[in-house]
């Protein structure tokens, strides 16, 4: 039922995309199923959606990006979700058939130099024992999108930020507007 569940959004989102005229689109028929975020600048829509399987206790994420570049030209972006076979995820730069699968739920949009970077934070169910909180950056170029950016955490760079944490504990994470970074 799950699988078959996963598959019918995939459909109706993969109609809804083939209208050229959907980014600004209300996505309210699937709010109970799909997280729908914007960045502030209007250019990039998010959509992420999970299926969890309780025998494995595990998730399966799925997703798209829509990206417009011009006033109603845009590209998107199926998101493929690998987390389980991504080795060493916080050293990796990732793309859309290579995602650290997750649900979004914040943009964060940041300019370097002449590019947009849009850092993202989400949440991961993991596993029985343990959630995940990601805080990592899109950056979005024609016609390809990659996951990850340089992070300096305590003297140790990687390109993705990675909480772990107990099922039985909560974690709030939040980007800080006036501090200008993410608050724990």
């Amino acid at each position: 039922k799950i699988v078959v569940f996963e598959k019918q959004i995939d459909s109706l989102l993969n109609i809804y995309l083939a209208e050229s005229n959907n980014f600004e689109n209300d996505l309210s028929f699937l709010k109970d199923y799909c997280v729908t975020i914007f960045s502030s600048d209007k250019k990039l829509k998010i959509l992420t959606w999970y299926a969890y399987y309780p025998i494995s206790y595990s998730y399966n994420y799925n997703g798209y990006i829509m990206y417009k570049q011009k006033k109603n030209m845009f590209n998107y972006f199926k998101l493929i979700d690998k987390s389980d076979e991504i080795q060493n995820c916080e050293f990796q730069i990732l793309n859309e058939n290579n995602w650290y699968g997750c649900v979004y739920y914040e943009i964060i949009e940041k300019k370097r130099n002449s590019e947009t970077l849009y850092t993202l934070l989400g949440w991961d169910g993991n596993s029985f024992l343990s959630n995940k909180k990601i805080i990592e950056v899109l950056e979005i170029k024609e016609d390809k999108i990659l996951f990850g950016d340089n992070f300096d955490i305590d003297g140790k760079k990687t390109k993705r930020v990675i909480f772990e944490y107990s099922k039985s504990a909560g974690m709030l994470l939040r980007w800080h507007s006036k501090i200008g970074r993410a608050h724990v």
